[in-house]
């Protein structure tokens, strides 16, 4: 896609204006550069003159080693790698109190360990929301200000969230639909691809193709990509809802949901979401969808593998996950003790 220098350069001076932490002291960057989310947090600590540890991996070990030996403030990362940390057996050894924000993005950060996780290395766990076609920044939680749980923010300076129905209409507040965004961040279109740009750019509005609602003080809540969502049973299933069940759960690391065809008397050719779960135990995973998800949200074929698929690390594994699972039912996957 084509992104202009004006785009990244708003983006990055819209999210430097957030910053609320000292210039002086460090920030760890983990993030692949070559990513819009690395991108633009290196552009904005240009921007801002802060000073960051870069690591080339990210791994547990080296992310709480680097901040208890440079007293670091501050990282952003995606879901996945916050769970790693939380459920990495060594982490007591290091002293993480010097933090005070952790920022998380490109994925839903699974409610259920933002307690813990606060809890466990101090600071607090930030949600933004963003896409590449935006440059990525879209919303972002400020470290000082309200925090409203399953929230991704407030919009930055200058862009703006409406939530579209199916004629491009702006929605009232709290009803679900379309999120829309425009603003300075927001692409120049698809390289060479006239039509796909026409229908996401169509009518001044960027068509996110991400579900969501705004509440009546302009925080944003992304409940589930539009293509993902599931009927079953003439219900709608959000792969998000079974997927905070399912990391609720102290034995998942990684979860994702997907639909998958099923033909039967109760529920003829509906979409019955497959959960599929990374972890050490399959018996844990019987007990977890025998004894906690309900029947509206049942899991038609859960599956458990040691580590889901995903070949970016710097990407959520669920949303990678999806196209595999739907379209052939099964994992090829090998241990990963890292993410890039």
């Amino acid at each position: 896609m084509a992104l202009s220098h004006a785009n990244l350069t708003s983006n990055a001076r819209d999210a430097a204006s957030r910053y609320e932490l000292d210039r002086e002291r460090w920030n760890l960057g983990v993030l692949p550069l070559s990513h819009p989310y690395g991108l633009v947090t290196l552009n904005a600590g240009n921007i801002l003159g802060t000073k960051s540890v870069l690591l080339r991996w990210f791994n547990p070990e080296a992310v709480l080693d680097a901040i208890a030996r440079f007293r670091v403030q501050a990282m952003s990362g995606v879901p996945t790698m916050y769970v790693y940390l939380l459920n990495y057996p060594d982490a007591d050894r290091f002293d993480t109190s010097s933090m005070r924000a952790w920022g998380s993005g490109a994925a839903a950060l699974p409610l259920e360990i933002i307690e813990p996780f606060e809890k466990k290395f101090g600071g607090r766990l930030l949600e933004g929301y963003g896409l590449t076609e935006a440059s990525p920044v879209v919303s972002t939680t400020r470290l000082s200000g309200v925090r409203k749980p399953g929230s991704v923010g407030q919009p930055l300076p200058g862009v703006e969230i409406a939530i579209l129905d199916d004629d491009d209409r702006a929605l009232p507040i709290g009803d679900t639909g379309e999120i829309g965004v425009r603003g300075p961040n927001v692409m120049l279109g698809y390289h060479g691809l006239p039509e796909e740009t026409a229908r996401a750019l169509r009518n001044g509005w960027l068509h996110t193709g991400d579900v969501g609602r705004l509440d009546a003080d302009g925080f944003l809540y992304v409940v589930e990509r539009k293509k993902d969502l599931i009927i079953r049973g003439g219900f709608n299933v959000y792969p998000r809802e079974v997927e905070d069940v399912l990391y609720a759960h102290p034995a998942v690391a990684e979860a994702a949901v997907v639909g998958v065809r099923e033909v039967s008397c109760e529920h003829w050719w509906d979409d019955g979401p497959a959960a599929h779960a990374a972890g050490p135990s399959r018996s844990d995973y019987l007990s977890l969808s025998s004894s906690i998800l309900s029947a509206r949200s049942s899991t038609a074929s859960p599956t458990f593998r040691f580590a889901l698929p995903n070949p970016s690390r710097s990407l959520p594994a669920a949303r990678s996950a999806r196209p595999s699972a739907s379209s052939s039912g099964s994992f090829n996957a090998s241990p990963a003790s890292s993410l890039m």
